[in-house]
């Protein structure tokens, strides 16, 4: 019997439990019930986050670039499960994660394993 695999992306707000009115926003990637999360590098205005839609809620040129901005994560995301999929890898939130980042494989097994590299 095959396991079907799950496979989720979900764009969120971090929010500092102080009253800074900036959040961050994250990338989870979730395979199997194992997360990853991964910081986007984006600040915006916490009144703006739609949490529902996962999209920046305003009719700004800035709200514009940064909803196309989660679409193209999205996708990269995608993009790479798909690969690692392809190249009948070992699928994991980590793994996507890495190669978002653009974390070679032999340098996520070091960072995996200590100081040993395995060839």
């Amino acid at each position: 019997m095959k396991h079907k695999q799950t496979f989720s992306i979900l764009i969120w707000a971090y929010r500092r439990k102080s009253a800074d009115k900036e959040v961050t926003l994250y990338a989870r990637v979730t395979v199997n019930g194992r997360r990853a999360e991964i910081s986007l590098s984006k600040r915006i205005n916490a009144a703006l986050w739609d949490e529902e839609n996962s999209v920046v809620k305003n009719d700004s040129d800035e709200a514009d670039e940064i909803n196309e901005f989660l679409d193209i994560a999205r996708g990269e995301l995608r993009h790479y499960y798909y690969e690692l999929r392809s190249q009948k890898k070992l699928i994991t939130a980590d793994a996507i994660k890495n190669k978002y980042l653009g974390i070679e494989e032999k340098e996520a097994r070091k960072n995996s394993f200590g100081s040993f590299q395995i060839p």
